[in-house]
């Protein structure tokens, strides 16, 4: 008897063909990593499986008579767990409700350091560390750009850098690295669905700017801020998200994820199965060759000399010089709609005050 599964009568992501569109030139069935799109010899057409589609749109823009779209089934899955395909984070976003306080640069900056001489002074970072494999050429890209844009990347070989969670105790671990001789310490914040430099896991750990802003207060307290650098590892968005972060108390922000959205990664969470379409989080030689690592250097290029040049358009409005005379420096934060705890652990105040 003939049957197919219950669950691939409900798929996420439902593919539309214009059959008038449609010339049959197979390009879709070569893009697709996922045998998606396939010749159906018997009917002498191109057909799709809806249940094998995981929303990547690799196929979307490569069709030549623009015959194909790609939507979310929201009726059966709404936009949560891995495969949202949004650049946000899980659950409330705190950064969100912190905005850039915009003063003179008369203002008094508070909690005030003298950085030690190998510190990361970049207020972007770039790290080859990912939760899966990706394609050999975008870290041979990334390494071009940070060389050419004179950024930090892959420092461990001249610094003790120590990798912390964004966990409940994240600050005890902080500590107890810089008093065991680190360098630099990483907090890895947990995110879903968005890309191969986060975590796979939602609803882990504690959010990025908790972590960030009570480890700087507890160096701080211990007087062990001015012996390292910290770096916040996790996906931000925009530009404002970095500075907003280095204003909590990180020195940099790591761009990885950053740099995967500008090579064409869609967030479509399938890291783990190693056959991403766009040829990122693989290493499956024949999609490997689908990014040319000079092609890959010039898109991040240009979208991490916008963000430079927008984080210094903050600096100057803040009447700052330097991301050092930001970090830390929460009075350039103002909350809004946050609870007094909520402040209280970030160490921000309310707008207006």
């Amino acid at each position: 008897m003939l049957f197919h599964k219950l669950s691939d009568a409900y798929p996420e992501f439902i593919i539309s063909r214009d059959k008038e569109l449609c010339i049959n030139c197979e390009i879709c069935v070569r893009q697709c990593s996922y045998g998606v799109h396939f010749q159906d010899k018997a009917r002498g057409n191109v057909r799709h499986d809806n249940s094998k589609c995981i929303g990547c749109q690799r196929c979307v823009p490569f069709c030549p008579t623009g015959a194909l779209t790609v939507k979310n089934d929201n009726l059966f899955f709404p936009q949560v767990g891995s495969n949202c395909n949004q650049l946000k984070q899980d659950g409330l976003c705190y950064l969100d409700k912190l905005y850039l306080d915009i003063s003179s640069a008369e203002s008094a900056i508070k909690d005030s350091f003298l950085p030690v001489c190998h510190s990361i002074i970049n207020p972007f970072f770039l790290s080859s560390k990912t939760s899966f494999p990706i394609n050999s050429n975008l870290l041979t890209a990334m390494k071009m750009v940070s060389e050419k844009l004179g950024l930090d990347f892959d420092v461990a070989s001249k610094m003790h850098i120590k990798p912390i969670p964004a966990a409940h105790n994240v600050a005890d671990l902080a500590a107890n690295a810089v008093k065991n001789g680190a360098d630099v310490i990483t907090i890895e914040g947990f995110q879903s669905g968005a890309g191969p430099f986060s975590s796979v896991i939602p609803n882990e750990g504690i959010p990025i700017e908790f972590a960030v802003a009570v480890v700087d207060q507890r160096l701080k307290d211990e007087g062990l801020r001015n012996k390292v650098s910290v770096i916040a590892d996790v996906n931000i968005r925009c530009s404002a998200d970095a500075a907003k972060l280095i204003a909590l108390g990180a020195n940099s922000a790591c761009l990885g994820f950053v740099a995967m959205v500008a090579v064409g990664c869609t967030c479509c969470g399938q890291c783990s199965t190693g056959k991403c379409a766009w040829g990122i989080a693989t290493t499956d030689p024949v999609l490997c060759k689908r990014q040319n690592p000079e092609v890959a250097a010039e898109k991040m290029v240009n979208i991490f000399s916008v963000w430079n040049s927008e984080f210094k358009q903050i600096l100057n409005k803040m009447g700052i010089t330097s991301s050092s005379e930001l970090c830390g420096n929460k009075d350039k934060l103002r909350a809004v709609g946050l609870s007094a705890t909520v402040m209280s652990i970030l160490g921000v105040k309310h707008a207006g005050q």
